[in-house]
């Protein structure tokens, strides 16, 4: 059974009412719910070196419906520091939203390697 943010919050404050009730057991039980969603973030970072401009975006989907859109203007940034400040941008969002299980995609292959540890960091 899938439910809806709405639902998920309406069913925590019912929740929350009932005297006695262990806190600790609504938080895990709103965490296992809200983990049950399908969260998708789509990333991509670009930069012109010429023109010394460079730029972020990204999509989070939840359940295949868009949640989320973000874009962002940076100054005279690499590729690869475009595409990392996509990644962290994206994750402050997700992190406001409380949305924890997340599966992210990224044309970057520095960036994805990085992550995965496939690939060193250097600093």
């Amino acid at each position: 059974m899938k439910l809806t943010k709405i639902e998920i919050d309406a069913l925590k404050e019912v929740l929350s009412k009932i005297d006695n009730f262990n806190s600790k057991v609504l938080q895990k039980l709103y965490k296992r719910l809200y983990n049950d969603l399908k969260i998708t973030m789509f990333i991509d970072g670009a930069a012109d070196l010429n023109s010394k401009t460079a730029g972020i975006g990204g999509v989070i989907y939840k359940d295949n419906d868009e949640l989320f859109t973000f874009s962002e203007y940076l100054h005279d940034s690499t590729n690869n520091e475009a595409e990392y400040t996509a990644l962290i941008r994206g994750l402050e969002y997700l992190i406001k939203m409380n949305l924890l299980n997340v599966e992210i995609f990224s044309d970057s292959e520095l960036v994805v390697k990085q992550i995965s540890g496939e690939y060193k960091v250097k600093n």
